[in-house]
Order: C-alpha cells, then sequence, then structure tokens
C-alpha cells in the first residue's frame, strides 16, 4: 500500500474514512462552563434562614429545628407548623412582636420562649410540656387542645385567647393572667393558680382537681361544671361549694 502523505497542520487522517479531518477535543467529563452547582445557587441551610434577622414569611413546616437559637426581631407569618423546636429558644434580651405565626401542632417541649408578643397566633395542637414561657404577652392567639404540662410561667399574659381543652396539668402558672380567655374543658391539674387573673375567663367544664387558686381573682369567671376540689384561700373546696359561699 503507497504512504499516504501527511496531513496538514490541525488535522488527523480519520481511520473510518482516511481523509484529512479537523481534529476534535476529547469530551471532557466535567460539566461545561455554568452547568456547575453553584453554592449561590443552592437552596439556604436552615442554619442560614435562622441568623436571619427578619424571618417574616419564612416556611420552616416541618423542620427539625430542635435546641435552635431564634432571635430575629421578627417572626410574623412564620409557618412553623408541625416543626420539631424542642429545647429551642426563642427570642432574647430584645422584645419582638409575633403575629399571625403558625405553630400548629409544633413540637415547643423544653422550650425558652422569652421577650416577645404574640397576637393572632396559632399554637393548635402544640406541646410545650416543661417549657419555660418568660415576659410574654399571648393576645387574641388560640391554643385548642395544646399541652402545657409541668410549664414554668412567669409573668405571662393570656388575653383574648382560646384555650379550649388545654392541659396545664402540674403547672407553675402564679400569677398568669387569662383575662378574658376561654379555657372550656381545660385540664388544671395539681396547676398552681396562685395570684392568677381569671377574670372573665371561661373555665366551664375545667378540671381543678387539686390546682391552688389562692388569691386568684374569680371576678366574673364562668365556673359551670367545672370539677374537682382545689385549694382556695387556704381550704379545700369545690366549685359549688364556692359559689354557695359567694355574695
Amino acid at each position: 500500500m503507497p504512504k499516504l502523505p501527511r496531513c496538514p497542520n490541525g488535522t488527523v487522517r480519520s481511520k473510518k474514512t482516511g481523509n484529512c479531518e479537523k481534529k476534535t477535543s476529547p469530551k471532557s467529563s466535567s460539566s461545561p462552563k455554568g452547568t456547575r452547582k453553584n453554592k449561590k445557587n443552592s437552596p439556604p441551610s436552615i442554619d442560614e434562614i435562622l441568623s436571619k434577622s427578619d424571618l417574616k414569611d419564612e416556611n420552616l413546616s416541618g423542620k427539625n429545628l430542635k435546641g435552635a437559637k431564634i432571635s430575629s426581631k421578627s417572626l410574623s407569618g412564620v409557618n412553623l407548623s408541625g416543626a420539631n423546636l424542642s429545647g429551642a429558644k426563642i427570642g432574647s434580651g430584645q422584645r419582638i412582636t409575633i403575629t399571625n405565626t403558625n405553630f400548629t401542632n409544633a413540637n415547643l417541649t423544653n422550650v425558652n420562649f422569652s421577650h416577645s408578643e404574640i397576637n393572632h397566633g396559632d399554637f393548635t395542637g402544640a406541646k410545650m410540656n416543661d417549657a419555660d414561657l418568660f415576659d410574654l404577652r399571648f393576645k387574641n392567639s388560640t391554643f385548642k387542645e395544646a399541652k402545657f404540662k409541668k410549664v414554668k410561667a412567669e409573668n405571662v399574659d393570656f388575653w383574648n385567647s382560646d384555650l379550649t381543652e388545654a392541659v396545664f396539668t402540674n403547672a407553675d402558672l402564679t400569677s398568669v393572667s387569662f383575662y378574658n380567655s376561654n379555657l372550656k374543658g381545660a385540664d388544671l391539674t395539681r396547676a398552681d393558680l396562685t395570684d392568677a387573673n381569671l377574670s372573665g375567663a371561661n373555665l366551664s367544664g375545667a378540671n381543678l382537681t387539686g390546682a391552688n387558686l389562692t388569691g386568684a381573682n374569680l371576678k366574673g369567671t364562668t365556673l359551670t361544671g367545672a370539677k374537682g376540689k382545689f385549694k382556695y384561700d387556704g381550704r379545700k373546696i369545690t366549685v359549688d361549694e364556692l359559689l354557695s359561699k359567694s355574695p
């Protein structure tokens, strides 16, 4: 076979056709420019989200926020439904206002919640057992069937709020205000309500067994159907006995 002439620079002879063809660069296994994953385009991590000074309208539904520290100036409109906030710390030395935040069915066990004013919050079905609540104002908020077992509340107010069938067994509610709130069917078994403000509150059907209401303000309180013996001004009485002695 005669020797073929050398191909011009920049070309190679094709084994398939025998013709001189332009060289092609070998395919690179790396991603083409502009298609590589860029951290700037990836979703922010939970830590990055929580570090924001304003979490307004963030969707954190169902997220695992166990032990998180949340000190943002605003949590208004945040969706925390079903989130795990057990052991979390919410609030800082600076007072924050929280409006229309969704905590439904959230796990707030052992949470440290402080220095906040919560308006129209929804805590339906939330678990706040063993929580430490300090310097909080809950206004026009919903706590239907929420769990507050062994909660410790100091300088806390529930104003015009719905706590229907909420559970406060063994809770420390000393001096807490439930002004004009609905506690219908609530379980207050062995709760300490010393000096609590229950004026205008509805406790119809509530369980007061073993509760301490010494010094509590019961002006305008509805106690229809409330059950159990409780401590009031140094003696254990029932609701019927209390009402029979009222002027």
